[in-house]
């Protein structure tokens, strides 16, 4: 057995339509060609890794009074490490809380 007959490709996969680079100035497309500014496709494409995962438990304990979660969270790490991409999972989780 292959990999293959397990994982299928997404479509975007095929069509080379991901850029694979998330860059916050595009939140700003006026055209909404960006996946940055379209929150309902990003948030279709993300995977929530372990990264992912603990953000999003310390957003709830920070915002839910549920423990002493941080008032500031520092994102540092090497190029192509993530940040921008859990920046921008911060941005729509705020700002757009229906598509989250």
């Amino acid at each position: 057995m292959s990999v293959s007959d397990i994982i299928k490709p997404r479509k975007e996969v095929l069509q080379d339509a991901i850029e694979g680079i998330i860059d916050l100035a595009n939140l700003d497309d006026p055209k909404k060609r960006k996946i940055e500014a379209r929150p309902e496709a990003f948030f279709d494409l993300t995977y929530p890794t372990a990264d992912i995962r603990r953000v999003l438990s310390l957003l709830d304990q920070r915002f839910g009074a549920k423990g002493d979660a941080p008032g500031l969270f520092l994102f540092e790490g090497l190029k192509g490490s993530g940040k921008s991409h859990l920046l921008l999972l911060v941005y729509h989780l705020i700002s757009t809380p229906g598509e989250a």
